[in-house]
């Protein structure tokens, strides 16, 4: 045996006697420089003299003999490495005279933080909340709100339009507002009525600034005798005031939408 096989082989040794007297990540990562560095490392050192060997035969017996042995100590240093990574290590990985850390503890998402804070609003002024449905059939979402098939809001660039139709055989739509209930409440329970509807809706529009494909709403709708614009107009100013913290002034403006004509 020549003296470099010797020195592969002691080499190898030497790295089992090392590895088990490792005891955490620290070590492992100097125990791979000591041994494959690039520069100084112990077999990185003994591969570099086998341009001296002038002998083929002998050249090609040790170095298949140092392949061997770095690839011994290259899979020895992988399966330590991803024991200590699933938590198989027991040395230095936990240290279980160290003091305890805390759970960093969430936080309420703006967007439900808002819409928590309306919902206790309106509840104190003797408002039902309710959720409803967010796959909807096509009369809720539309013909029973007067948007007949011609109307632009039915076009497919504002609904998402679902393939499969509902048990009874209707064509199911992703609501494109909350307003799919108030038809479902007025056929469910008597006026006098308050109620209202917050939760998501969606559209088929492209993301922007100022839109996106899901988004909240909160619908609110009232039915009962001597109901008029100055009741619609305290709920108002008073929702917003208490949201906002302090006094807003509402100003009304005639709109046209077909869904609440007549």
């Amino acid at each position: 045996m020549s003296d470099l096989q010797q020195q592969l082989k002691d080499i190898q040794a030497n790295f089992t006697s090392d590895l088990a007297n490792v005891s955490s990540k620290e070590q492992l990562q100097a125990l791979k420089d000591t041994y494959l560095g690039r520069k100084n490392g112990k077999l990185t050192a003994a591969l570099k003299s086998l341009k001296d060997i002038s002998d083929k035969q002998e050249k090609r017996t040790i170095g298949q003999l140092a392949n061997t042995v770095k690839s011994d100590i290259q899979k020895r240093l992988s399966d330590e490495i991803k024991k200590r990574s699933e938590g198989k290590d027991q040395l230095g990985s936990f240290d279980a005279t160290l003091p305890g850390t805390s759970a960093q503890r969430g936080y309420i998402h703006p967007l439900r933080q808002v819409q928590e804070e309306l919902i206790d609003i309106f509840y104190s002024m003797g408002f039902t909340v309710m959720e409803g449905n967010e796959l909807e059939t096509d009369d809720y979402c539309f013909e029973f709100l007067n948007i007949p098939p011609t109307h632009p809001a039915r076009d497919l660039q504002d609904t998402f339009y679902v393939k499969e139709d509902s048990k009874d055989g209707k064509k199911q739509v992703l609501r494109t507002h909350t307003s799919n209930m108030q038809v479902r409440m007025m056929e469910k329970f008597t006026p006098p009525l308050r109620v209202i509807v917050p939760g998501r809706v969606f559209r088929n529009e492209s993301t922007d600034a100022s839109h996106d494909h899901t988004f909240y709403q909160l619908e609110g709708f009232v039915v009962g005798d001597n109901i008029s614009v100055a009741n619609l107009t305290y709920v108002l100013k008073k929702s917003m005031s208490q949201i906002l913290q302090r006094e807003v002034q509402i100003r009304l403006r005639p709109g046209y939408f077909p869904y609440v004509e007549p």
